[in-house]
């Protein structure tokens, strides 16, 4: 599927329960931006909720948001994403973008758990040099609808970053069988299997 079709996907799966994606969006953007971005550290339990509502077919709930069963791990994996994104800013403003294209997958193999929080990095930084220009596209998507809501006081954002993430899901679910290889190839170690 090209990266378009998944944000198209995606807003279908939104659309089927709108309400509780907005409210669930709208909590975790108001404590990002209570916390300065320290609920960041609560983006795998999201993604996890992403996860879960798509495979259920339901609606997302608040709740997951604060299950802290693997809090060491989300620590380490946001720790890596929101670190190398923050040094590749301070390298230069291209640095930043770099990182979070290529680490575009560290969340949602954080919330699957089932690689080391570094292997996760590695993998994405894999599957990122088998798909640049699909990665890259990808982003750039996401930074074109990012802008709108920048571009509108971000009061759009609760109903757009649901459909960038979900996206973001549809997408990894779809390279799992991909990374899984990946990772054999690499030596990279299963945590846990399915």
């Amino acid at each position: 599927m090209a990266p378009l079709d998944y944000y198209k996907k995606a807003w279908e799966q939104v659309q089927q329960h709108l309400v509780a994606w907005i409210v669930l969006y709208t909590v975790f953007l108001v404590l990002s931006i209570g916390t300065c971005g320290l609920a960041g550290l609560l983006t795998p339990n999201l993604m996890r909720e992403v996860r879960d509502s798509l495979r259920e077919g339901r609606g997302p709930s608040i709740g997951p948001l604060f299950d802290m069963r693997h809090v060491a791990e989300d620590l380490v994996n946001y720790l890596i994403w929101f670190g190398a994104i923050s040094l590749g800013g301070m390298a230069g403003g291209i640095g930043g973008t770099v990182a979070a294209v290529a680490l575009q997958f560290q969340m949602p193999l954080a919330a699957d758990g089932r690689y080391a929080p570094l292997d996760n990095a590695k993998l994405s930084l894999k599957h990122v040099g088998a798909h640049m220009s699909e990665h890259i596209i990808f982003f750039g998507i996401a930074m074109l609808i990012s802008m709108v809501a920048v571009m509108l006081c971000l009061l759009p954002l609760p109903l757009i970053a649901p459909v960038m993430n979900v996206a973001q899901w549809l997408w990894f679910e779809d390279s799992r069988a991909e990374l899984d290889g990946m990772a054999s190839q690499a030596g990279i170690k299963l945590l846990r299997a399915d």
